[in-house]
């Protein structure tokens, strides 16, 4: 059952240790929310390096990615993402209070920025699964292009820490099919629930 008040255990609902936090003081609110946030899904994997993600990553399908603190620091996050031809990793700037992918200075302008670095990847992830959906399987050979045409990305799959909790599964599909979670005939501590994660990945 849905018990927002029962112990929830997914890879991410663990104790998060916020590192960077210190070494930037504007925005430190929605740098800690970001983290809070990232803490959920259980797709964030905290302090893993470069070469542990790839190891990670290398053994998955084309697509899966996972989100992980920056080795940079002057970025706070950084999402790894297996491609066609092996993993590579994007950092994730924060800048005037949005979240928004490392690019080149001309790419820079055309690329999309959020309030959040979930909301972010949601964007990306929607339009990769959107592409896929339009294309045959032959199609999908093709290298990937997102709805963005400034960043080339095929993100299919998040790749867990360990098991979602039940949960906060049932949170992602009643996510993915409600228009508003607000206007659910439910209680107001499981709308609380559902609303401290708005997202579907």
């Amino acid at each position: 059952s849905l018990n927002p008040d029962a112990s929830v255990h997914t890879g991410g609902d663990r104790p998060l240790e916020l590192p960077l936090l210190e070494k930037s003081a504007p925005g430190n609110r929605e740098m800690g929310l970001c983290y809070l946030n990232c803490g959920s899904p259980g797709w964030y994997w905290g302090p893993l390096t470069a070469a542990e993600a790839r190891r990670v990553l290398c053994p998955a399908l084309e697509g899966s990615f996972l989100m992980r603190d920056s080795s940079s620091p002057d970025n706070l996050l950084t999402l790894s993402v297996k491609t066609s031809v092996g993993p590579t990793h994007i950092r994730i700037c924060y800048s005037a209070g949005r979240f928004g992918f490392d690019s080149s200075v001309l790419a820079k302008p055309k690329l999309r920025s959020f309030k959040d670095a979930m909301a972010l990847v949601q964007f990306y992830s929607l339009a990769s699964l959107k592409q896929a959906e339009r294309l045959g399987p032959l199609e999908q050979e093709i290298p990937s292009v997102s709805e963005d045409p400034a960043i080339h990305l095929k993100l299919i799959k998040p790749l867990y820490v360990s098991v979602p909790a039940l949960q906060h599964l049932c949170r992602l599909t009643i996510n993915r099919s409600a228009r508003q979670v607000t206007a659910l005939p439910l209680p107001v501590r499981l709308k609380d629930y559902l609303l401290k994660y708005p997202y579907v990945l």
